[in-house]
């Protein structure tokens, strides 16, 4: 039987906001409501967002950013937020707790897979992006409602291994094996439910290039809640 209420949601580093405006409808459908507590979050402002998309390359960079204002303002008219210059690595403010699900898609630090040695001052890509997870897991465990999930959507390398990386250093985080991401978990005191299958989905690269990738979501909850399965729509 469906919830009387829809969950709440909040999306991190939302890219081009199409996850959150996707989620928003779903939701807005399913329950017959007009406002659902959902919040879209970007560590870029918008202004960093133009220009970092026009620095790549000027038309193409201008037509994602109208693709993006498009979602954001989609969002806002169907009754969700929008929150831009959010760092999910640091404390929430106080409008910002008390989530069913918090939601962080396709993470990326910056680094890329074509980097000569994928350093980042002094360390390797993939422990780069293991701190950037850890940190942001951790915040979103003190900010989940009880028996609420996390919810980590990965499309490849460094948090899917890469055979072709035989380095210890380079190997990713390998997290589409339970063992690795119920290790992964524990050092932010969460623990790993599953993973679900999203097939092949569009993706976008920081400087707006799209690309198709295989994708899967993987969900946590805080150890402190009583095992069980995540709550479902």
């Amino acid at each position: 039987m469906a919830a009387l209420h829809p969950p709440s949601y909040l999306f991190l580093s939302s890219g081009d906001f199409s996850s959150p405006l996707a989620k928003l409808l779903e939701l807005r459908q399913k329950f017959h409501v007009e406002r659902i507590r959902l919040v879209a979050t970007e560590l870029r402002t918008r202004e960093e967002t133009r220009a970092t998309l026009r620095k790549a390359n000027r038309e193409r960079g201008e037509a994602a950013f109208h693709h993006i204002e498009a979602n954001i303002n989609a969002i806002i008219a169907n009754g969700g937020r929008v929150r831009e210059g959010f760092d999910a690595t640091k404390a929430y403010p106080a409008d910002l707790r008390g989530f069913d699900f918090i939601v962080f898609e396709n993470p990326h630090s910056g680094t890329h897979a074509g980097a000569p040695e994928h350093l980042v001052e002094g360390m390797s890509a993939v422990e780069f992006h293991r701190g950037l997870l850890n940190a942001v897991m951790l915040q979103a465990r003190q900010n989940l409602n009880p028996n609420g999930v996390f919810e980590l959507t990965i499309s490849g390398w460094p948090h899917i291994a890469n055979a072709r990386r035989t380095k210890q250093w380079d190997a990713g985080l390998d997290l589409l094996h339970p063992e690795s991401a119920a290790r992964f978990a524990d050092n932010a005191h969460m623990e790993f439910v599953h993973t679900r299958e999203g097939g092949k989905r569009w993706l976008s690269h920081n400087n707006g290039d799209r690309f198709q990738a295989d994708v899967f979501t993987l969900e946590f909850k805080p150890k402190e809640v009583i095992h069980g399965r995540p709550m479902k729509l």
